[in-house]
């Protein structure tokens, strides 16, 4: 079968459906509006589309090109409807009806390929149909297949409703391809608990500053250091704004920053540290979540985060209150404060993605969604 993924970048998070797709004799493209310096690029090289000539006009001439690109870039039709045309896909995978993948939509529509849209909204949540959903399911450019990483409130894996029936497909990641956190920690190390997080620096709903706060409140009790790890510039406002919080409270010594590090370093890197905390907010899907999982990593998230359904409350993680403070202190506490069970809580994490998100499942189910689109 032939896939082609249309989406704004190669995320890590796809890194693995895509080889798992490969792996089981499936032919995949994937068309993007940018690439990043800290992709993945090992298994497929995705294709840039150019933006429009006349889209590029208007941003330099009226907008200055200050016109977010990713959001409201016009992509280049003819450029676009070749690709689709040579390709001759089976099915296209499109994510977030924006500007880019809704002129890949209507393309598709033209040309008559089964479409399905990947979101990351949880799968049973009140469905509401705006006007402008509406008006675009109309013109047939809303797929009526979706599929999403996040379940949400509810144990059923499949919903209906608006005329569009919804699957979920949680996250895959090869366990194996990461380095497994060895317990007990090193005695001879300075820190008893180290903590990681991972999160890019110019995103403030990424919460470093509410973590950095929990951190130097329990460091007065505890023997504890922070690594911070994200993509992002070291002159980016938020990033200095992060670094003069660290010399505000007196962290120098215990906390650490690493930029842009590359997908294929953070395999290995997760496993050098004892406890991974997301103190992100109102955060769709975090696949970060899921690889420190892999490394056999005890985990913290806030209720928020859409991929919170990954962690089973007091086995291998706890989830807290998002952007409370207190709360956050509270469960970073609750396990270094018993390192004892960090092993044992990293053992089930590990466990819970051999057995949940293997690339083996990932065929199975994608094939089923295909199926039913075509």
């Amino acid at each position: 079968m032939k896939i082609l993924f249309v989406q704004k970048r190669f995320h890590p998070n796809q890194v693995f459906t895509v080889k798992s797709l490969i792996d089981c004799g499936h032919s995949v493209r994937y068309l993007v509006q940018e690439t990043g310096s800290s992709e993945d690029h090992h298994v497929l090289t995705p294709k840039v589309v150019p933006y429009s000539r006349l889209f590029i006009a208007i941003d330099r001439i009226f907008f200055n090109g200050r016109v977010d690109r990713l959001r409201y870039g016009m992509p280049s039709v003819p450029f676009l409807y070749k690709q689709i045309s040579d390709f001759q896909p089976d099915v296209v995978v499109l994510k977030k009806l924006r500007s880019f993948s809704l002129v890949a939509s209507l393309l598709c529509s033209l040309q008559k390929k089964p479409k399905v849209l990947y979101h990351q909204r949880p799968l049973h949540r009140k469905r509401r149909l705006s006007s402008v959903s509406w008006i675009l399911a109309r013109l047939g450019l809303i797929p009526k297949f979706s599929y999403t990483p996040v379940l949400g409130p509810g144990p059923e894996k499949m919903q209906r409703g608006n005329g569009v029936t919804e699957f979920y497909l949680p996250f895959v990641l090869d366990a194996k391809s990461y380095s497994l956190r060895s317990w007990p920690s090193n005695p001879d190390s300075k820190y008893r608990v180290k903590i990681l997080t991972v999160g890019k620096f110019e995103s403030k709903r990424k919460n470093h500053a509410l973590l950095l706060n929990a951190f130097a409140a329990l460091r007065a009790n505890h023997e504890i250091a922070l690594t911070m790890v994200g993509a992002g510039s070291e002159r980016g406002a938020n990033f200095l704004s992060l670094k003069e919080l660290v010399n505000r409270l007196g962290l120098e010594s215990a906390v650490e920053f690493k930029v842009n590090v590359r997908s294929q370093a953070m395999k290995s890197l997760y496993s050098e540290f004892d406890l991974f905390v997301l103190p992100s907010s109102d955060e769709p899907a975090a696949f970060s979540i899921l690889e420190a999982m892999a490394s056999g990593l005890p985990v913290i998230c806030s209720d928020s985060n859409g991929t919170k359904c990954y962690v089973k409350e007091g086995e291998n993680g706890l989830v807290f209150k998002s952007d409370d403070l207190g709360d956050l202190i509270r469960s970073i506490r609750k396990i270094i404060s018993r390192p004892e069970v960090m092993p044992a809580m990293g053992a089930v994490s590990r466990e819970l993605v051999l057995n949940n998100h293997s690339p083996q499942r990932i065929c199975e189910s994608f094939d089923s969604i295909v199926r039913k689109v075509k």
